[in-house]
């Protein structure tokens, strides 16, 4: 089985705990989506506990690259991007490539499912084909009719069925010799995102999505690799950092989003590539936007790469190192207090 995610949540009671949440892919039978929940207990020995199964099709295996995790529930995402082989004379082929793989369904509908953490029981729910990859975050609330309902929020395409990832694919974008022509064939496509908020009634089965206000500038930004503070995953929250990448000019700068007043602020430089933002807490912080933004920002111009430090509240640059070691273009990071 292939790790595909695993995210920290901190529990909702009086004292804070830890747990590792991960989904695995089994193929090899019948396709299944395999939770499982990791712990530590009092001798320091790591507990694995299955939480769940979700049963899936060979010729429909969907992208779970990232799922939420709330006070109760696992909160499942299944997009319309079907990540299975043709064949298995073209399996090798397939897979050695995120994208040879990875072909946009939107002959079936977007699968949402609620894990019940305690039971194990699946809530299911049906709806419009959608892309996206990586969760903002998940939450539970209850509506003004005192129904309880689980959110989740997602960077998704603004319109799915244009472009096709297999057609033109973000990965290979990544190439520095790409980010530093800004004159490629992707200078011309729309890799246009929506932040987008589907909304999951447990009492009525019903599920809602809502589009946030697109008001970061140039509109025609992919906006991806969403980072919030940790203290916040799996509970009501405000803001959200993302990457906003520009296909025409190869600028990558950074999105501070505000879902609760639907506001941004933003940062970019001239050749500067910056990667997935992580939030680090201030020590002792007393609010959510408390602490820096970390992140390695790749310079094009001078093919450097730097480490920037950023203000979380405002995005004002406190600091910049600079790499004494190439590293290589990357994209995902976390931040450890120890």
């Amino acid at each position: 089985p292939k790790q595909w995610y695993q995210r920290r949540v901190r529990a909702s009671h009086g004292y804070s705990v830890n747990y590792i949440f991960t989904m695995s892919l089994a193929i090899w039978n019948a396709p299944q989506y395999k939770f499982y929940k990791y712990s530590t207990n009092t001798q320091g020995q790591v507990v694995t506990e299955p939480i769940a199964n979700l049963d899936g099709e060979y010729m429909d295996m969907r992208l779970l690259h990232s799922f939420g995790v709330t006070e109760n529930f696992i909160v499942v995402p299944r997009w319309n991007v079907d990540i299975g082989f043709r064949s298995l004379f073209t399996a090798m082929t397939d897979m050695n490539h995120l994208c040879n793989g990875a072909t946009y369904r939107p002959d079936k509908p977007l699968y949402i499912d609620l894990i019940s953490l305690a039971t194990g029981h699946v809530t299911h729910y049906e709806l419009d084909p959608q892309k996206a990859v990586h969760i903002m975050n998940s939450f539970e609330r209850i509506n003004e009719a005192g129904q309880l309902e689980v959110v989740m929020d997602f960077p998704t395409a603004a319109d799915p069925h244009d472009p096709s990832i297999s057609a033109h694919c973000q990965f290979d974008v990544l190439s520095v010799g790409i980010l530093k022509n800004g004159t490629q064939a992707y200078n011309e496509l729309q890799w246009n995102t929506t932040l987008r908020r589907y909304v999951m009634n447990l009492e009525t089965g019903v599920a809602t999505v809502t589009d946030m206000p697109r008001v970061w500038e140039p509109l025609d930004l992919l906006v991806e690799f969403p980072y919030i503070n940790p203290e916040y995953m799996g509970k009501p929250y405000c803001f959200c950092y993302l990457q906003g990448w520009h296909m025409g000019t190869m600028m990558m700068g950074l999105i501070k989003y505000d879902v609760c007043k639907e506001e941004v602020v933003q940062w970019s430089e001239a050749g500067k590539h910056a990667s997935e933002p992580v939030f680090v807490p201030a020590p002792g912080s007393q609010g959510e936007d408390d602490g820096m933004i970390v992140a390695p920002v790749y310079d094009s111009i001078k093919g450097e790469s730097l480490f920037y430090v950023w203000n979380a509240a405002t995005l004002k640059v406190e600091a910049v190192y600079s790499g004494r070691a190439h590293v290589p273009f990357n994209i995902h990071g976390m931040w450890f207090n120890q």
